[in-house]
């Protein structure tokens, strides 16, 4: 996607992706999904479009827990992504190790985080 690829109208003679396969603004190609967040309800949505069609799914309030990528990817089930990989099989076992451990490290990062902002909060008499 390049920067055009958020516009808020279709502009002729302008590039939405680096490889011209999108031509339209925030358009969903077969395959991938859009998410968005809303500030009024604090969900978040996605436009998907694995299927036939593009579906709109409501991924609810994510947590600041992990990254807010790990949290999306958590909330996003990729039908492809799905098939014909044993749980079992030695990559898997390894991939599903390293996002734990992603985890782990970004929820202590959070927790550290969150904090040195209390601890900022209170010195400052502000709460």
């Amino acid at each position: 996607m390049t920067p055009h690829y958020y516009d808020p109208v279709t502009s002729s003679g302008v590039r939405y992706s680096y490889t011209g396969a999108i031509q339209a603004p925030r358009t969903v190609l077969q395959g991938g999904y859009l998410s968005w967040h809303d500030p009024v309800s604090d969900h978040w949505f996605q436009e998907q479009f694995f299927d036939a069609q593009p579906k709109f799914v409501d991924l609810g309030i994510l947590t600041a827990a992990e990254s807010l990528r790990s949290e999306i990817d958590k909330h996003t089930i990729v039908p492809q992504r799905q098939k014909g990989l044993p749980k079992t099989a030695p990559f898997v076992r390894k991939a599903y190790a390293m996002r734990a451990a992603a985890s782990s490290s970004g929820s202590s990062r959070a927790s550290r985080l969150h904090n040195r902002i209390e601890e900022v909060r209170r010195a400052s008499g502000d709460r």
